[in-house]
Order: structure tokens, then sequence, then C-alpha cells
């Protein structure tokens, strides 16, 4: 639902699902004319093509990814008028004149920017302890969602507007038996989903690095300690951590690096980095009062994290790789 005194830059989504808003209001004004809206089926994702040009320049990766996602039903699911041949030559031309050719490259000089601000960061501190997610940061389990989702379903577990996050959400802080219940379900996927976890050579090599070094580590998690635990393992990395909150002990993430903090009894907040792979990551480690590092693939939020000045890595070998050349410069005392 969209309630708003004018029409918006998303008027063409609602527009290719049959709600055309400003032919309603013409006719309305025009004729007393009442709307009759024929609701279209709507496509699985809407994209504008041609407003979101200027990414083959910032970061061609969400450019495609935003042109994969709507070939299915193109072109009625982006901004793309077939219909209108004149609107469609202008539009298409001019913005791909003044984004792509004339338009500066900020992707480059926020990317560089981004290494310099983390250089920064980790120059001026001390490495006393690394926080870490676990799926999407250190492994991807590749738990079944959509399966998941309906076995909640069938077991009115979830209400059918509620996202699984959002239901955990609400069960953990209103009923704790219900929390449970869908708690123990999920477990049952994503231990299926530790199955395919192999040990990770150069994760383990780092980790030990900073376990002996007395670098304290822990682990935050909206899954289990269980699912967890079993994922550490097959990692190979289990032994280095001295702490792991999982979802049964806290559910939010902020209150779980400060449930971590407290067991690792770190000097200074300053010295520690929490490292994760979302944006309510990095809003939860500020929040707490410790640095985030943030590692994805997706090419959205990589972008989306560059603006805000986040340091930002592609995989989590990038950000271990310099944290460990500085914890290694400080017991030798050697400059790298």
């Amino acid at each position: 639902m969209e309630i708003n005194p004018k029409f918006r830059g998303s008027l063409e989504l609602p527009v290719s699902l049959g709600y055309d808003f400003p032919a309603a209001l013409v006719k309305y004004m025009l004729y007393g004319e009442k709307p009759k809206v024929r609701v279209r089926e709507k496509p699985e994702c809407f994209s504008w093509i041609l407003s979101g040009i200027h990414y083959l320049k910032e970061n061609p990766k969400i450019w495609f990814k935003m042109l994969k996602y709507s070939i299915k039903d193109f072109p009625r699911s982006t901004d793309v008028h077939l219909d209108d041949p004149p609107e469609l030559f202008f539009s298409a031309i001019t913005r791909f004149i003044n984004n792509v050719v004339f338009g500066k490259r900020g992707f480059s000089r926020l990317y560089l920017r981004n290494y310099k601000t983390f250089f920064r960061i980790i120059r001026d501190k001390e490495i006393e302890a690394l926080i870490f997610d676990l799926d999407g940061t250190l492994v991807k389990l590749h738990v079944k969602w959509n399966e998941v989702r309906r076995e909640l379903l069938r077991r009115n577990l979830i209400k059918p507007w509620e996202s699984i996050t959002e239901a955990l959400y609400r069960s953990f802080y209103g009923n704790r038996e219900v929390f449970e219940n869908i708690s123990k379900l999920i477990e049952k996927y994503e231990i299926e989903g530790v199955e395919n976890v192999k040990e990770n050579g150069f994760l383990k090599e780092a980790l030990g690095t900073f376990s002996r070094r007395k670098v304290k580590l822990a682990l935050v998690t909206k899954q289990t300690s269980t699912v967890a635990a079993k994922a550490l393992r097959k990692l190979g990395v289990l032994e280095y951590f001295d702490t792991i909150v999982g979802r049964e002990e806290e559910f939010e993430r902020r209150k779980q690096i400060l449930k971590a903090l407290k067991a690792l009894k770190a000097s200074s907040l300053n010295n520690v980095f929490l490292i994760g792979d979302t944006l309510i990551d990095a809003y939860s480690a500020v929040k707490a009062g410790i640095t985030p590092i943030i590692v994805t693939d997706n090419p959205y939020r990589y972008f989306q994290m560059l603006e805000y000045g986040v340091p930002i890595f592609t995989n989590i070998n990038e950000p271990l790789k310099i944290i460990m050349r500085k914890v290694m410069q400080g017991e030798d005392g050697s400059n790298t």
C-alpha cells in the first residue's frame, strides 16, 4: 500500500500491475469516471533498467543483475516503454550520455577510499578481538529456505505475511515455546546445509595465527550454537573460538555482540572488530561501539557499504590477510 499526496518515482511499478494512477486521475477530474482497475499478475521482479543505467559505470554487476531479474517479464517488469518509441529513444540516449559517457566513475573512487580507510583503521588500532558472523561470512550453508517456509506454514508456526526472521523475532520476545518449535524445525535444515561444508585451509591458518597471538575470537549467529559448532568443526576452526552466541541465547544481533563482548572481556572496544555480511551487522557493530567489516558478494550491498563508508570485501580472505599481517607485524616488530 502506498498512500502519498503526489506521484512518486516508483510510479512505473503500480502502472505495470494495472494501477494506472495518472490515467485514473485524469478520467475522474475531467469526466467524473471512477477508475476500473484490472489487476495484472505481478512480475517476479521490477527493475528500473534505464533509471539505473548509471550503474554501468559505477558498478556494472548491479545493472546486469537488474537486467537478469527482469528478463522473464521484459519489458513489463522494467521502465523500458516499447509502446512509446520517442520517449524510449530519448530516455535511453540522454541517460547513457549523461551517466555513462560523461558521468564520473564514482565506484573506483569509493573502492580506493574503502581500502585506504581500512588500512588506516588497522594501522591505528591494536587487534584484541574479532567477532564473526557465520552464514554468509565464514561459510555459506545453502539452507533450503523455501522448503523451511512451506513447512512452517503447514505447521501454523508462521503467519502467511511474515518472513522467517520476523517470525523468529516475534516468538523470541513473545512466546518462547513457539520460538523453540520454529528453531528446531529450522535447525534440521541447517544441519543438512552443514553437511556440505568443507575444511578451509586459509581460514584455519588465519584463525590459528590469531589464536596463537592471543587475539580472542567469538561467533555470533542466527543459527543455533549446535549448528554453529558443527560448521566450525567442519571448517577446522572450532578450537580457536573462545565463545559462540547462537539464536537460542539472543536473537537480536546487537545483543548477541554485547553478550560476546562480555565473554571476551576485551579491555577496549576500540580494538574489537565485527566481521559480518549485512547492513544489520554493520549497524549493530556501531551501536555496540566496535568496528564493522562487511564481507559480501552481493553487488548492490557492496556498493551500498561503499557509500556508507563501511569497510567492505568480496570474500572473508581479503580482510583476514590484512588483519593477519597487522597481527604478525605487532609480534615481530617488522614493517609490512
